[in-house]
């Protein structure tokens, strides 16, 4: 995953609605941001693969940051 990749994907957690966000399944939630980061960056499916894994180990991470930030 690339360095602009990685910041888009973190500007797409704390920018979407929090309660909207925390509302979603882990898999949902998956989805939404991947959905999110791929109309950016047309990932290839490789990439896609990469992302989903980046947001399945930092899934804690992610709903920490979406509670704090308020979305």
């Amino acid at each position: 995953m690339t360095a602009d990749i990685l910041r888009s994907f973190w500007s797409v957690v704390t920018g979407i609605p929090s309660e909207k966000a925390l509302s979603l399944s882990d898999d949902s939630l998956a989805t939404h941001l991947l959905d999110c980061i791929n109309r950016q960056y047309t990932l290839s499916v490789e990439e896609q693969a990469t992302v989903l894994d980046y947001l399945s180990s930092r899934k804690l991470l992610i709903r920490e940051v979406l509670q704090t930030s308020g979305g």
